[in-house]
């Protein structure tokens, strides 16, 4: 029914609460070696849609429409399976472990995850030159037993017409991929330790939505009653015939499109006078699946997104006239979200501060007070495997070069922003959540100050530049969102999270291999690939610019975050104090980003949408446009991944429906 706040429940029949309640069989054999089977694959198309030809970018928004595709196909194998097997067909619980652990494994691959990491390797190698002193002033710095500068395999990396499979190709990548897999793999398990603290607060006393994982969920129903209701095919058919005229317009330029990417609506055209023309970089878009995932959100959520995301342009145009745009970066948008998400995570975490001390207590046992025996890992071993893997992300950073006592506040920032987001995701599952260029490295330059740091230490931090850029494609929100659904349908949660390691631990070598297959043939600095050029010099640039013009702690960037924090809590004082308050703390933090910016719009739309069918048929006529709402999803996720696969068998450009 409606929650709250006009949000959807998406659980599903509730977990019995008797410790002896019986598991349902569903992460079984069969099911982790279908999707083990199916990581490389995916790694593969993930990498291929996102950079070798840069059309279509799965892992920058909540739900991947990667997983959703292959989902929709084993769906249809699996019926043609029960008519003439029906003993082999696979269960619900088993379709959703592959989603869960395909999600995994794509977030490995993801666009802010080691696809950043890689092209950083050998780019201060391959781009010195003697204006930028790289060779002098970087090189001594660099940790050589995690980088890859050697002349023949970097030659071949960047110019393609070649083969990951030769000897001088491959065998330079071997140890500093491997080292860097098991920091990677250290980061996900404390991810899932994380989750299996708080899973029990979020899950079952605050009783969260988790919204993203709807549309999969009623997709894998044994009565497919999905797909057996006309409103969805309503909204399939809208969205799908959109993607398939636009999709036939790049091939036949007389088909007329039907305006739906950000590059169909020329939004400059109005912003060339002053004051608007602080505004240039502002887009448009009516992107289906993006109304369709706002129509599922709550909506003070929805009003929150698309009204902040004009309070930030307004913050700008008044900046402008009063002549406060001479200070660097002013208003500090970047440092004003970092300080909203910071408040969302000590919130949270404020408010799970009994409770914490609870599973404290339960773990070392001095509170019998309830049992974790249902979690996906004993309280103790989640507390000491947590630990165990931030001392070696710890330790692993501190060889690099870190500083001892920058560690721990590295990390920390780092955390507080992916619970953060982990806990928007679960309770309100926003379409995007990125946080770009104002990680724990660029907080810590711009408010600490390079000069205050040392060499070695800003090095490291160029070097954890790669899983702080942005947040899109965190594992944590996709660990939580599968014990979600392993605790609706009473799998067993300790089982449930062998298997999203094991996801990881096949993930992450299929994200490198797919990189480094698809940049020997392509070449790195090849378009349509230039992203790649972009994510491996970002982090060398700023720290070039680090070590030649130290700058002291930008004060106004503090008090930016502070505003931010303070501003976040008081939002939530008075969203918790008055029951019509309309404007979101979420909103506040998520609005700020590159994806709002062209999803505003498609939330304006789901928010009139939404307000008006509420407010004239009630909420019953909600519930019966819901249906409308996951086609609308449905058919852009499954007519644009046709596109972005017929253009990579065919090796050429097509429709990409999303950015």
């Amino acid at each position: 029914g409606e929650g709250q706040r006009g949000g959807l429940d998406v659980s599903q029949a509730p977990r019995a609460a008797s410790e002896g309640a019986k598991e349902r069989p569903g992460v079984t054999a069969r099911a982790v070696v279908i999707s083990l089977l199916l990581i490389p694959p995916t790694a593969y198309w993930v990498i291929q849609m996102e950079l070798i030809r840069y059309q279509g970018h799965p892992t920058t928004i909540s739900l991947y429409f990667n997983v959703i595709f292959t989902l929709l196909i084993l769906l249809l194998v699996n019926a043609v399976l029960r008519w003439l097997m029906p003993r082999y067909a696979l269960t619900q619980p088993e379709f959703l472990v592959i989603y869960s652990m395909l999600s995994i494994a794509s977030s490995m691959a993801g666009h802010d995850m080691l696809q950043v990491l890689l092209p950083t390797l050998p780019h201060p190698y391959w781009f010195a030159t003697a204006a930028n002193k790289w060779e002098a002033e970087v090189w001594p710095l660099l940790p050589r037993w995690l980088m890859m500068g050697q002349q023949p395999a970097m030659y071949d990396f960047y110019n393609g017409s070649s083969s990951l499979y030769l000897r001088h190709n491959y065998l330079p990548w071997l140890r500093p991929l491997a080292w860097w897999s098991t920091f990677m793999f250290a980061m996900v398990w404390v991810d899932l330790c994380l989750n299996s603290i708080l899973r029990r607060r979020w899950m079952e006393t605050e009783r969260l939505g988790y919204p993203i994982i709807y549309l999969p969920v009623l997709m894998t129903e044994s009565r497919g009653g999905l797909f057996r209701n006309p409103r969805m095919w309503w909204g399939f058919a809208f969205a799908a015939t959109v993607d398939l005229v636009d999709g036939l317009n790049e091939f036949y330029p007389k088909i007329p499109i039907i305006p739906a990417r950000a590059d169909h609506f020329d939004v400059s055209q109005y912003l060339q006078y002053p004051p608007f023309n602080t505004l240039l970089g502002m887009r448009a878009a009516l992107y289906p699946f993006a109304i369709g995932l706002g129509f599922l959100l709550p909506t003070d959520l929805l009003f929150a997104c698309w009204f902040f995301y004009l309070f930030w342009r307004a913050e700008i145009m008044a900046s402008q006239y009063v002549g406060w745009r001479e200070i660097p970066r002013f208003p500090f948008i970047e440092e004003q979200s970092l300080g909203a998400y910071l408040g969302l995570a000590a919130l949270a975490l404020w408010v799970s501060r009994g409770y914490l001390a609870q599973v404290w207590g339960m773990a070392w046992g001095r509170n019998k007070s309830f049992s974790d025996r249902g979690e996906a890992m004993p309280y103790r071993v989640a507390l000491l495997g947590c630990a165990a893997g931030v001392l070696y992300m710890g330790w692993f950073y501190h060889r690099i070069g870190m500083a001892l006592w920058v560690v721990p506040i590295y990390f920390a920032i780092h955390y507080l922003v992916v619970t953060a987001v982990t806990r928007v995701r679960a309770e309100l599952g926003p379409p995007a959540h990125d946080l770009h260029h104002i990680g724990p490295e660029i907080a810590l330059g711009r408010l600490v100050g390079p000069g205050l740091l040392s060499r070695r230490t800003l090095t490291s931090m160029a070097l954890g530049y790669w899983f702080n850029r942005a947040y899109r494609c965190i594992p944590m929100p996709h660990q939580l969102e599968a014990m979600k659904i392993g605790w609706d349908l009473r799998l067993s949660l300790r089982r449930y999270a062998v298997a999203l390691m094991l996801a990881a631990a096949l993930g992450i070598p299929a994200a490198f291999w797919a990189m480094l297959h698809g940049y020997y043939v392509q070449g790195a600095s090849r378009d349509p690939s230039a992203a790649t050029t972009a994510f491996g010099g970002e982090a060398w640039w700023q720290l070039s610019a680090w070590l030649n013009n130290p700058e002291p702690p930008d004060r106004p960037a503090l008090y930016a975050v502070i505003v931010g924090f303070l501003f976040t809590v008081l939002l939530m004082a008075l969203r918790i104090k008055f029951a019509w308050w309309v404007f979101h703390p979420v909103g506040y933090a998520v609005s700020s980003s590159w994806s709002m910016n062209l999803l505003w719009l498609p939330l304006l739309v789901a928010w009139m949408a939404k307000v008006l069918i509420t407010r004239y048929a009630g909420g019953d006529g909600y519930h019966r446009a819901v249906p409308v709402a996951l086609g609308l999803i449905l058919g852009e996720f499954t007519v644009g991944s046709f596109w972005c696969l017929y253009g990579m068998l065919k090796h050429v450009d097509v429709y990409p429906f999303w950015v």
